[in-house]
């Protein structure tokens, strides 16, 4: 982790987080030796998924990676962010490392906003997390029966970015790169247009 801002931990009886359904969700003790809860949410049943409803400017997931690690889907006021969180410890591209087994995410950051988001509306937000199945990334049948491993959500002070090595690129390296090279070639294009 390169910061660490202040933030606050959603309880892990927080009535304002749901898992459902819950008899698909195991709970156990924290055994990592960085997550931030005492207890460690894990589910194997495509489309459980897990929904807080929060007041603040943004909101941190963090989740604990594996060699079986899955895919969460994540929508925001029920709209489909297109921000996944993908907590599969495989190296993306030959030569990176792989994924901190702490995985925060902090969100926004989006590659797809809510239509109307407002940071810090006085109606709160509400995130949800739909495990959708093993991570594309994974080298050829070797993520079949893929888990998720939920650790906590926290709610970081304003102002604030969370910074980790792999956070927001990881997931949508090849959505982010693409807008990147597609908005530089554009830009050069019109420069060509006009000399």
């Amino acid at each position: 982790m390169i910061s660490s801002p202040s933030m606050t931990l959603a309880p892990e009886d927080d009535s304002k987080i749901n898992f459902l359904p819950e008899v698909a969700w195991k709970v156990s003790d924290n055994q990592s030796n960085c997550g931030i809860s005492k207890t460690i949410h894990t589910a194997d049943v495509v489309n459980t998924s897990i929904t807080f409803n929060y007041t603040g400017p943004s909101v941190t997931v963090h989740t604990i990676t594996s060699a079986s690690g899955g895919v969460f889907s994540v929508f925001v006021d029920g709209f489909d962010t297109k921000t996944p969180i993908d907590t599969n410890t495989y190296s993306r591209d030959p030569g990176d490392p792989p994924t901190p087994q702490c995985y925060p995410r902090q969100f926004p950051p989006f590659v797809e906003s809510p239509p109307n988001f407002k940071s810090n509306p006085p109606s709160g937000h509400s995130i949800t997390l739909t495990f959708v199945g093993p991570s594309p990334m994974a080298p050829n049948g070797t993520n079949t029966n893929a888990t998720i491993q939920f650790d906590a959500f926290s709610i970081p002070e304003p102002n604030t970015v969370q910074a980790s090595s792999a956070s927001f690129a990881h997931a949508s390296f090849e959505q982010t790169s693409f807008a990147l090279i597609y908005s530089l070639m554009m830009g050069y294009f019109i420069y060509l247009l006009f000399i």
